[in-house]
């Protein structure tokens, strides 16, 4: 149903597009680490020519900056209404670029989405019985408001679950940084959280949603008391995933030390932390970095959060990201203590890598099927709406996404972050049991 659902909105492919790669619900190609819809090699090959029209000047190798050797990229987009700077991170230094300048062409689609919009207050949507984002379940901050009287923007999505247009603030897909000329309610979180993109809408869905099952699986692990997140330190003695392996040979190699937590909630995704430090060197900690990610075979969500570790530390080696300040770098930072207080939960209990219960699912499964049982893992908990918002031209052959998941915790971090029902319920079942 899900493919149906999805083909409901038609492609045309013109001559400055990537042109067609495969059709949507395709068997996943094998990436070393990944599942793509073709090799990054013809994904880089298709992208080349289009760089000029998203404003992407350059694409760099920054690998060598430091010692490791895990590749890390770089795209600059000087013109950017967000950030300038764009990471990406791979087994390969293809699969780099290619990350790179994907999360380059996100954001430059969601600084100007491509989407259906109109002016109305929630209070006309739900009048006329249209379908509405459940804004209450939604991430938001201290400062978030909603006036069902006042006109603001929407755009127009599809929620996945039925197949129907779904009306979403515009605010929830615009990371516009600079003054929006659409009315968006005041407060609700600019961040890229759920955005993303693919060779086909499927691999751009299913990468969005890991992103946002990630999110919420960190927000209840950060929660949780001591002794739960220090349950979940993985044994490293147990991983079997050759290309994980020699990830984390690559570290050890370089003298940093790899802590590995399994943070897979209830929502049956696996989810992994990975945190790396300078081996034996307390004057090093700056050098301290993070790592998560989530994906439906265990293998790739700790690939990801692996790559995504050596891509951080980059990023704080290269300075480049006009979001670090010079606080960040300080050995009193508050990254630098929350990375501490999460390395102090090591040298406790630890679990397999591959629990005994699990299994990963077959090799030959494919997009369709992988996205069919990502959103029944989500019903499963209770969620009810999972709405796609399509930000690129139809002729573009790139697909942009925007995921939105009521009912998902989201940055846990975000100053002024208010805990969502999934944190309230974990907090009050842990009041209970103290």
């Amino acid at each position: 149903m899900i493919n149906a659902i999805l083909r409901k909105i038609p492609i045309r492919w013109g001559s400055d597009t990537m042109g067609d790669v495969m059709l949507d619900g395709g068997v996943a190609f094998d990436n070393g680490g990944t599942r793509r819809a073709c090799s990054t090699v013809e994904t880089l090959d298709r992208l080349q020519p289009l760089l000029e029209r998203f404003g992407i000047t350059r694409v760099a190798n920054i690998t060598g900056l430091d010692r490791i050797g895990i590749p890390v990229a770089v795209a600059i987009r000087p013109a950017s209404k967000s950030l300038v700077v764009s990471q990406g991170k791979g087994a390969t230094l293809t699969d780099a670029k290619v990350s790179a300048i994907m999360e380059s062409i996100e954001l430059h689609h969601a600084e100007r989405p491509h989407v259906p919009v109109r002016i109305a207050s929630l209070h006309e949507l739900r009048r006329e019985g249209s379908a509405i984002l459940d804004c209450a379940a939604m991430p938001r901050t201290l400062a978030s408001g909603f006036d069902e009287q006042m006109a603001i923007a929407w755009a127009q999505g599809i929620d996945l679950t039925g197949g129907a247009p779904c009306w979403v603030p515009y605010g929830y897909v615009d990371v516009d940084d600079s003054l929006s000329a659409l009315p968006v309610p005041i407060g609700i979180p600019v961040n890229s959280n759920g955005l993303a993109s693919g060779n086909v809408r499927d691999e751009a869905i299913l990468h969005a949603l890991f992103e946002l099952v990630e999110r919420d699986a960190i927000a209840l692990w950060h929660l949780a008391d001591e002794e739960v997140r220090q349950a979940r330190a993985v044994d490293l003695s147990t991983l079997d995933d050759p290309h994980c392996r020699v990830l984390v040979d690559q570290y050890d190699r370089a003298n940093v030390d790899v802590h590995v937590f399994d943070l897979t909630s209830d929502i049956d995704l696996p989810v992994y932390q990975v945190f790396i430090r300078e081996r034996g060197n307390g004057d090093r900690d700056a050098f301290s970095a993070e790592g998560s990610g989530c994906h439906r075979w265990r293998g790739i969500a700790l690939s990801r959060a692996l790559t995504e570790a050596a891509q951080c530390r980059l990023t704080h080696i290269a300075g480049a990201r006009e979001d670090l300040v010079h606080d960040d770098y300080a050995a009193t930072s508050e990254r630098l203590a929350q990375i501490k207080r999460y390395l102090s939960l090591t040298g406790g209990p630890v679990r397999p890598f591959q629990p005994a219960d699990k299994t990963d699912p077959g090799s030959a499964e494919t997009f369709a099927e992988t996205l069919s049982q990502t959103i029944s893992a989500l019903q499963a908990v209770g969620i009810e709406q999972v709405v796609a918002v399509s930000l690129a031209p139809e002729d573009l052959g790139i697909h942009v996404v925007r995921m939105l998941v009521p009912g998902l915790e989201g940055l846990v971090f975000e100053p002024g972050y208010v805990p969502g029902a999934r944190a309230r319920a974990l907090l009050k079942a842990q009041r209970a049991r103290a």
